[in-house]
C-alpha cells in the first residue's frame, strides 16, 4: 500500500514545533527527510525547505502498511500537523487509506 498527503504552507518554525510534538508522541521525525518503521507500517516524510524560504510543502508517504495501520498513521500524523498550526487541516483522500 501506498498513499501520499501533502500539506502545504509549513513555516520552519511550524516544523520545528512538529517535530516536538511528534516526538512527544513516540515518532521521531529527524531532520527535513526520512522514514519511520513501526508496528509493519513504513513512512516516509520530505520537508524540502531552502534557507531562506518562509514556507514549503510537507509530503507525508505511508510505504508499507497494513490496512488498518495506514489509516491510524495519517490520523495520527493529520492531528499532530492540526495541532501545531491550531487550524484545521485538509485529511488525506479517504481513498488512499
Amino acid at each position: 500500500m501506498s498513499a501520499t498527503w501533502t500539506v502545504s504552507g509549513i513555516t520552519p518554525a511550524q516544523y520545528a514545533s512538529l517535530q516536538a510534538a511528534a516526538a512527544k508522541a513516540g515518532i521521531p521525525i529527524t531532520g527535513t527527510r526520512g522514514t519511520i518503521t513501526a508496528h509493519g507500517c513504513t513512512i516516509a516524510y520530505n520537508f524540502p525547505i531552502w534557507p531562506g524560504a518562509a514556507s514549503a510543502a510537507l509530503t507525508i508517504d505511508v510505504v508499507e502498511a497494513p490496512p488498518f495501520c495506514a489509516g491510524m498513521a495519517l490520523h495520527k500524523i493529520h492531528d499532530l500537523i492540526e495541532g501545531v498550526l491550531s487550524a484545521p487541516v485538509a485529511p488525506a483522500e479517504k481513498s488512499t487509506l
